[in-house]
């Protein structure tokens, strides 16, 4: 883009001499190519595997809600259930009534269920951690988050990305922040991701434009 601008301004600024036709016709044309590049697209591919995907938003720690978010009476079940960052803010792998209705949507549904949690790491420690759950409700995967928020408590960091092996694929999973750096992203692709799976907790008091802002951000790393 910023070579597109230097070389229409030099071809701009070299026909300034010549006459104010020829001067329109050329600003013209770069309005013309210019507004070919932003409005006429090419067909957008296809995926060779598409997902269906049922994104949950729920409270920390709110049960029922997300339960009853991921399983709604009436709607054909997904391929994969997304819940939250800290969906729950302790280490659910420990209390084991937890993960038995974690068990029972997947063994319900038929689905892949992704959801955060905290994983305790030593006294007064822990690591924030997106869990990837199979059909039967076995954990299969996790991914600690690379790039933990400045100035909050959210956890260790870690330092690996790799895509993890699910029925539906290779499935890219990282979290929240780890999404406002390229290098998560870049190597999960480069290590065979599929499809990008970000559980995110955006503050409640953000307004519009901060909400819209983030989602592109993730977009622009999926491209």
């Amino acid at each position: 883009i910023t070579f597109l601008i230097v070389a229409a301004t030099a071809w701009l600024a070299a026909g300034l001499e010549r006459p104010r036709w020829s001067r329109n016709i050329s600003i013209g044309g770069f309005v013309l190519v210019w507004l070919t590049a932003v409005y006429v697209r090419p067909p957008s591919p296809q995926p060779n595997h598409p997902l269906a995907v049922r994104l949950v938003q729920a409270n920390s720690e709110d049960d029922q809600s997300l339960l009853q978010l991921s399983n709604p009476d009436g709607k054909p079940h997904p391929d994969v259930i997304l819940w939250p960052e800290y969906s729950y803010v302790s280490d659910v792998t420990r209390q084991p009534a937890v993960m038995k209705q974690l068990r029972s949507i997947t063994q319900t549904t038929g689905s892949v269920l992704i959801f955060g949690a905290k994983q305790e790491a030593g006294s007064d420690q822990f690591r924030n951690t997106a869990y990837v759950l199979n059909p039967a409700g076995e954990i299969i995967g996790r991914h600690v988050k690379n790039h933990t928020v400045p100035f909050i408590k959210d956890g260790i960091a870690g330092t690996v990305a790799l895509p993890i092996s699910t029925p539906l694929g290779q499935l890219g999973i990282a979290i929240c922040f780890d999404c406002d750096f390229p290098d998560v992203t870049r190597r999960l692709a480069s290590n065979g991701a599929e499809v990008l799976l970000i559980p995110n907790d955006d503050p409640p008091e953000w307004g519009q434009v901060q909400r819209s802002q983030h989602r592109r951000m993730f977009q622009m790393r999926a491209v």
